[in-house]
């Protein structure tokens, strides 16, 4: 599967999500996808969202019930709104707005998710980054120091396991995303979203 850069735009309470580099005449183009949130955002963030692996030295592993997804987050005044959907929309060619989808030759449109968290004050996005989902395991080994980490069989890592320049790279493509939170006039409260899912129950099938 071939890996595609994407933009998101945002106007108002819609969010259309294009193919980068963005064309001539963006007007004339028809979204890949387009969200459309209850609130209009300040802020949008996304993230891929994997499913969890083994342990921190696991290659990742992929199958028909095991996809990453896309996670699209909004940042405003009324919290957070979060939107999921496949990745299926950028390579089969369906387009889908929040499910209703327009085009010919598709089976089936794909599922999509949609939460609201209200944290007590408008919200804004920091930055990406962060494994705190990982943290117990990052911390006993050291990959907290990324310099100092060095898995190897001894140390307890089976065959299996990648190396760690394929670890950090497989950390950053699972990282979060950093927000802040206003509860008052000095009052600002830094927050974490992300982690991956375990399919193994299906209540369990959201990020932490």
């Amino acid at each position: 599967m071939t890996h595609k850069s994407v933009m998101f735009l945002t106007k108002g309470r819609r969010t259309h999500i294009l193919l980068n580099p963005l064309p001539t005449k963006i007007a004339s183009v028809e979204p890949l996808h387009a969200v459309f949130w209850k609130n209009t955002p300040k802020q949008i963030s996304a993230r891929v969202c994997r499913p969890t692996r083994e342990s921190l030295t696991a290659p990742a592993q992929y199958s028909l019930s095991k996809l990453p997804f896309l996670q699209v987050i909004a940042f405003g005044e009324a919290g957070l709104e979060i939107y999921e959907t496949p990745l299926s929309f950028l390579y089969d060619g369906y387009k889908n707005v929040n499910g209703n989808g327009k085009g010919k030759g598709r089976a089936a449109l794909p599922e999509f998710i949609r939460a609201e968290e209200d944290l007590g004050g408008d919200v804004g996005h920091l930055q990406s980054g962060g494994n705190w989902d990982q943290a117990e395991e990052l911390y006993s080994s050291g990959l907290d120091r990324a310099e100092s980490f060095a898995p190897s069989v001894s140390s307890g890592a089976s065959v299996h396991t990648v190396d760690s320049d394929d670890v950090l790279m497989l950390l950053k493509q699972e990282a979060g995303v950093y927000g802040w939170c206003r509860k008052g006039l000095e009052d600002y409260r830094i927050f974490w979203l992300g982690g991956t899912y375990d399919d193994s129950n299906p209540e369990d099938d959201t990020t932490s």
